[in-house]
C-alpha cells in the first residue's frame, strides 16, 4: 500500500515472512509483527519504507509493477513536488494534497459501478481466458 502525507510511505503486508524479509535487506527500513485477536487470523508481517527511502524502491519496482503502476508513478510525482529538507509552498502543498486524494481513491478496496477498483488493469475472468464457459453457463 502507498501512502502520502508529509512523506511517502509504502508498505508490504503478508503472513509469509520472507517477502518483507527479503524487503528490507534489500531496501532497508523496518518490519513490524502484528498478532491479531482473532485466532484464525495468521500472524502478519509489514515492512515500512518512507521519504526519499521510498521513492527509491518506486523507481526500482515501477518496470513490474501491473496492478499498482498508476499508484507508483502519483507518488513520484509527490516526491518531485519540493527539494529534500524543503518546505513545501501553497502551490506546491496543493499538489501535495491532489497526488494523495488520488493515491486514497487508487487504494481503496471493493466493487465500485459493477468493476472491481483495482487501479488500472481490467479484471479477466477465468472462463473468458480459457474459453470454457463459466458457472452461469
Amino acid at each position: 500500500m502507498i501512502m502520502m502525507e508529509d512523506s511517502l510511505r509504502v508498505s508490504v503486508q503478508m503472513a509469509d515472512e520472507n517477502i518483507p524479509g527479503w524487503l528490507q535487506v534489500s531496501f532497508g527500513d523496518l518490519i513490524y509483527h502484528r498478532q491479531f485477536r482473532q485466532k484464525r487470523w495468521k500472524p502478519q508481517v509489514q515492512w515500512v519504507i518512507t521519504g526519499e527511502q521510498a521513492g527509491g524502491f518506486m523507481k526500482a519496482i515501477r518496470p513490474y509493477l501491473i496492478l499498482k503502476r498508476t499508484q507508483a508513478e502519483i507518488a513520484l510525482k509527490f516526491l518531485g513536488i519540493k527539494g529534500k529538507g524543503q518546505r513545501a509552498n501553497p502551490f506546491e502543498r496543493y499538489l501535495q494534497e491532489s497526488h494523495r486524494k488520488e493515491i486514497m481513491e487508487l487504494n481503496k478496496r471493493g466493487v465500485e459501478d459493477g468493476r472491481e477498483n483495482t487501479g488500472d488493469v481490467p479484471t479477466v475472468r477465468d472462463d473468458a481466458v480459457s474459453g470454457k464457459p463459466g458457472k452461469d453457463g
